[in-house]
């Protein structure tokens, strides 16, 4: 598919029937072909987006990609790569669940969200009511591709939610820092910015 940037206009440009087992050494040429075709009727290709699949990060490392210099150069022309950002929120928030994620020497954990949510099912007037069982806990595979549920737990409405608690000493003052990192991925959305911190998970 290709989409312009500045006319609300987009159209196929090819499809093909697949196992979805491809390798990236088979969808490279592929890929490299079509912005070829795209080039020579003098459309200039500014970027790539795809979902984040294993084979996909492979194709961009084949091509030169990498997470310092995420663009590629096809027939000369610079052409930056992205993953998608809705499935970006769902990997983050699948990995949060399983990880705790560090800011220095800091510890964001999805323990703090389920402590304020279960504080908040005990009054009528909730201050994250969109929040759910299924936010915390996604059992099947169409909960855990949810983009919706990803984007109300990494919401501002939660991250107001546990700075609400931590003060009325319901939390522990350390869940401050997981509320600031959701406020910083709600900030993404809302104001398009880019994450301005190095995040690493260790594996629980």
């Amino acid at each position: 598919m290709i989409k312009f940037i500045y006319l609300n206009f987009k159209f196929p440009v090819c499809y093909f029937f697949t196992t979805g087992n491809e390798a990236a050494t088979a969808l490279a040429p592929v890929v490299i072909r079509v912005v070829t075709q795209l080039q020579l009727i003098n459309l200039r290709i500014r970027g790539m987006v795809c979902d984040a699949p294993a084979k996909h990060r492979n194709f961009f490392r084949l091509l030169g990609a990498t997470v310092e210099e995420p663009s590629v150069f096809i027939n000369g022309k610079k052409i930056d790569v992205f993953l998608d950002p809705p499935h970006g929120m769902k990997v983050l928030r699948n990995c949060l669940m399983t990880h705790v994620f560090l800011r220095g020497d800091r510890a964001i954990k999805t323990e703090h969200v389920k402590t304020f949510y279960w504080w908040d099912l005990k009054f009528p007037a909730r201050l994250a009511p969109k929040l759910t069982d299924v936010h915390l806990q996604p059992k099947t595979s169409r909960q855990k591709m949810d983009c919706e549920l990803a984007y109300q737990l990494l919401s501002g409405s939660v991250a107001a939610g546990l700075y609400a608690y931590v003060g009325f000493g319901q939390l522990p003052a350390d869940a401050e820092e997981t509320a600031n990192f959701i406020s910083h991925v709600d900030s993404w959305v809302t104001h398009s910015t880019a994450p301005s911190s190095q995040i690493r998970s260790i594996h629980l």
